[in-house]
């Protein structure tokens, strides 16, 4: 049985990075590989225990956030120069290092990008990001790689704009990610449209800060519910049991957002902002809709549009049945895989 390290966070306590590597692990595990859980969470208090797990293995997958990149990377490299049995792979967390790497002094990125290059793949979760770095930093072992969820598809409830129109919001609730601007966009549904009434169930864990804020928001939006978190085993189903999924985020982290996916996955029609890599995920008019950022009127006409149209919404579903195949698990872990063999990775 093949023995890989998979290095990264792991959840809990849920984020994106956690949950991806989860399904990741599970994924490898499901495919007959013996593999080496190595867990970066909260890594101040066992960096020694970390470094000496990361001497002990041969083939190593580094998922990891920026933190954990500009911690384990110049490792990855001493090791490999130190040992011809030692290989690596990285696979980003988050659309972000393009531009990491552009903001960096040149003498310094030309040494980390000596550590990525080191890596037999440099694995990234969209296409705009892979040719970016391909391209304008060089890196050419840069591959697509995209984001994924558990191995399952979800066939929601036909839509039926008769009924009260639910809108569902499943992320980290802070401003960046689009939550006042979701608000105040359906409060003007509702003041305009005698005939309509919209609601808006909120999912996720409240930013500390923002926590008090938040709950007294709320009191002026009576169509909208705080429903607290979810197991990120479910979130698939409990999306699926609302009539359209609302994703207006302006947060600098965004990369490739897992939910989109669990979204997706469940089946119902997709609401996002023209941020960051969104617009490659959802295609205006062609699987989903997309929306100008911080802008209440496209995203209050974009949300009209879907209650009014059955048949726009009908459309979005058909398409998403198959679209979302390439962002299960089984599928794009074959993909890395189908890489890996052709390295001789497991003839080491």
């Amino acid at each position: 049985m093949e023995k890989i390290s998979l290095i990264g966070p792991f959840s809990p306590p849920i984020s994106g990075p956690g949950v991806k590597n989860n399904v990741f692990l599970e994924t490898l595990k499901s495919k007959g590989y013996n593999v080496y859980k190595i867990n970066t969470l909260k890594w101040t208090t066992k960096i020694v225990t970390i470094i000496f797990k990361i001497f002990k293995s041969k083939k190593i997958i580094l998922a990891v956030s920026s933190n954990g990149r500009y911690l384990l990377l110049p490792i990855m490299y001493l090791f490999k120069k130190l040992s011809k049995n030692f290989i690596y792979v990285v696979v980003p967390m988050g659309g972000q290092l393009y531009s990491e790497l552009s903001r960096m002094h040149r003498f310094v990125r030309f040494i980390y990008k000596r550590f990525l290059e080191e890596a037999d793949f440099l694995f990234v979760e969209t296409k705009k990001l892979r040719d970016n770095l391909k391209n304008k930093i060089g890196i050419k072992s840069t591959v697509w790689l995209p984001n994924f969820r558990r191995n399952k598809i979800i066939y929601s409830k036909s839509f039926n704009k008769n009924d009260n129109f639910r809108f569902v919001f499943l992320s980290r609730v802070k401003p960046s990610k689009g939550i006042e601007i979701a608000l105040e966009a359906i409060k003007q549904i509702n003041e305009k449209n005698d005939e309509l009434y919209v609601k808006f169930d909120i999912y996720g864990p409240i930013s500390e800060w923002y926590e008090n804020k938040f709950h007294d928001l709320l009191k002026n939006y009576d169509f909208a519910k705080y429903k607290n978190c979810v197991e990120s085993e479910k979130v698939s189903e409990v999306i699926a049991k609302y009539d359209a999924f609302v994703f207006p985020t302006y947060w600098k982290g965004e990369g490739f957002p897992g939910v989109l996916i669990d979204a997706l996955i469940a089946n119902i029609p997709i609401i996002a902002t023209k941020w960051q890599y969104n617009s490659e995920i959802i295609r205006d008019e062609e699987n989903g809709l997309i929306v100008e950022v911080k802008n209440v009127k496209d995203l209050h006409d974009k949300m009209l549009e879907l209650i009014t149209n059955k048949e726009l919404a009908e459309k979005f579903k058909r398409k998403n049945k198959e679209y979302v195949k390439q962002f299960l698990a089984d599928n794009v872990v074959d993909r890395l895989l189908m890489y890996l063999k052709a390295k001789s990775w497991f003839d080491k």
